[in-house]
């Protein structure tokens, strides 16, 4: 048994991003009961999960929400193989999109965990939100993707149909000489 923690604490204001280069753990199965790498939104492993991961993965990217992190290694039992472990890069920045500005203090839209900009957007019978790019109206990032995710009701009392209104809509376009 061996057990391993980092914190990453960065300014207020800031995210933080993890590149994971390698990361070769045993895996026990889908939901890692041996070996493992767990990562916090917050500074201890009190604040919910980001993602707990183990087995083999491939250039992975996970964003916390706020300006901590909270990592925890854990091994239960000798390797049944010759897992590798993990290498990752870790930067601090205010320059990731602000989730809270994105999700415009509207009740029904969730951030997905880990994501840079990722939201869930449910439906409670019958209501509108409203959805832009990061910094709207200013110029949004570049290099930056931004899934929304539209969850009406189903079932047979509830179909919902979803109807997409654009009311501005612009992007770059390269131009040639």
């Amino acid at each position: 048994n061996f057990r391993c923690t980092y914190l990453l604490n960065g300014k207020t204001g800031q995210r933080i991003r993890l590149l994971f280069r390698d990361f070769d753990i045993y895996f026990g199965g889908e939901h890692c009961p041996y070996d493992s790498l767990t990562i916090y939104d917050g500074p201890n492993n009190k604040y919910p999960i980001i993602r707990k991961i183990c087995g083999l993965q491939q250039r992975m990217v996970i964003y916390s929400f706020g300006p901590n992190a909270f990592i925890e290694f854990n091994t239960t039992s000798p390797a049944k193989t010759d897992p590798r472990g993990y290498s990752l890069d870790y930067e601090f920045s205010n320059r990731y999109v602000d989730v809270l500005k994105l999700m415009d203090n509207q009740l029904g839209i969730t951030h997905l965990r880990g994501s840079e900009c990722d939201l869930l957007v449910r439906s409670n019978r019958e209501t509108t939100h409203y959805i832009h790019s990061p910094k709207y109206p200013l110029m949004y990032p570049a290099n930056t993707t931004c899934t929304f995710i539209i969850d009406g009701l189903q079932g047979e009392q509830n179909l919902e149909e979803v109807i997409l209104t654009f009311e501005n809509f612009a992007v770059l376009t390269e131009t040639t000489d």
